[in-house]
């Protein structure tokens, strides 16, 4: 929540000179889960306002909003609990999500949306699967350090052993520190 109103914020104060001049910035999130179960709204509004003394109000102009499909109170319009529903759910009850499930099926069939979005897919999982053997990586590293054998890290790390010799054959040039941007370096140079 912080980073992106002070990103807005920067940007604004790019354009307009002073404070009192920002544009008011509104950051809603939408909820499957309500984020305060106890107390069974739909929606949360919340305010810049001084910790000592509540009657003060930043003036800011930022507002975060929180809608939550599984509230209870009665503190919505029928047509936002309508949508609310709808994305739980996905049943269409009103005329704005029959709008929306018309739209979700027409980019369905969209192929060259379906196709950037496989792209997509296929990239973030690339950069997951990245992510964790750099972490192994990592975590090899650290036991190298501390002179465990191959097999005492497969072990401890519940890992392949064969995974684990190639990183510490790639890692035996790096010793004894065993820098782990360096052993990372050359793992990506190998493929």
């Amino acid at each position: 929540m912080q980073n992106k109103r002070s990103n807005t914020t920067v940007e604004n104060v790019k354009v307009v000179k002073r404070y009192e001049d920002l544009k008011p910035c509104y950051i809603i999130f939408i909820c499957m889960k309500n984020p305060f179960p106890e107390a069974g709204l739909h929606k949360y509004t919340f305010r810049n306002v001084c910790d000592e003394m509540p009657n003060l109000d930043l003036g800011d102009g930022a507002v975060k909003v929180f809608l939550a499909a599984e509230g209870t109170a009665d503190d919505i319009s029928d047509e936002m609990k309508g949508f609310l529903a709808f994305l739980t759910n996905r049943q269409s009850r009103t005329d704005l999500t029959r709008r929306l499930a018309e739209e979700v099926d027409k980019a369905r069939r969209h192929e060259r949306w379906k196709v950037e979005y496989m792209t997509l897919l296929e990239r973030d999982e690339r950069m997951r699967e990245e992510g964790q053997k750099r972490r192994l990586v990592m975590q090899v590293c650290k036991k190298l350090v501390k002179g465990k054998t191959p097999q005492e890290i497969a072990e401890a790390l519940e890992e392949d052993i064969s995974e684990i010799r190639e990183i510490c054959d790639v890692a035996a040039g790096f010793a004894p520190e065993y820098r782990e941007d360096d052993v990372w370096a050359a793992i990506l140079d190998e493929h």
